[in-house]
C-alpha cells in the first residue's frame, strides 16, 4: 500500500477510536443520581422520606455510589440498571433519603442521549478525524 494511501487511513482509524474512548456510553440512557447531605428540618412536613435499607438493590447501589463520590453525583448506564423507585426524565426528581441517621437529598435525571448521542459521537469523531488529519498533512509536508 502507498504511503500516502496509508496515512488518512490510520489517521480516521485513530479518530474514530478516540471517539468512542472519549465518549464510551454515547447511544445509551442512564439515570443521573445527586446526593446532598440536608439538616432535618430541611424536609418538608408533607415529604415521604425513603429509608434506605427498605430501597430495591439497584437503589441502595445508585444512592451509595453518589454518596461516595467526592462532588456527590454518579451516573448509572443501562436502563435495565435503574431502580424502580426513582423517576428520570429531562427534569429532575427530589427524593429524601434517611441513611444512618442522617437525611439526605437525592436529585434524579435522565442521563444520555439515546440516538442523538450516537450522531453526536459521530460528528465528534469525523472533527477528531479532520484534525488529526491536518494536524497530520501539516507534519508530512513539513517533513518532505
Amino acid at each position: 500500500m502507498d504511503r500516502d494511501a496509508l496515512l488518512p487511513a490510520v489517521l480516521a482509524s485513530l479518530g474514530l477510536l478516540g471517539a468512542v474512548v472519549l465518549y464510551p456510553h454515547a447511544g445509551r440512557t442512564g439515570g443521573h443520581h445527586s446526593v446532598e447531605r440536608i439538616e432535618a428540618s430541611e424536609v418538608p412536613a408533607d415529604a415521604e422520606v425513603l429509608a434506605s435499607g427498605d430501597l430495591s438493590r439497584e437503589a441502595r447501589e445508585a444512592f451509595q455510589k453518589a454518596l461516595d463520590a467526592p462532588d456527590g453525583d454518579a451516573v448509572v448506564w443501562g436502563a435495565s440498571n435503574l431502580p424502580s423507585e426513582f423517576h428520570y426524565s429531562d427534569e429532575e426528581g427530589y427524593y429524601h433519603v434517611r441513611y444512618e441517621g442522617a437525611y439526605y437529598l437525592l436529585s434524579t435525571l435522565q442521563a444520555g442521549a439515546g440516538p442523538v448521542g450516537v450522531v453526536q459521537l459521530g460528528v465528534r469523531g469525523l472533527l477528531g478525524v479532520a484534525g488529526v488529519g491536518l494536524l497530520g498533512a501539516g507534519g508530512y509536508r513539513y517533513g518532505r
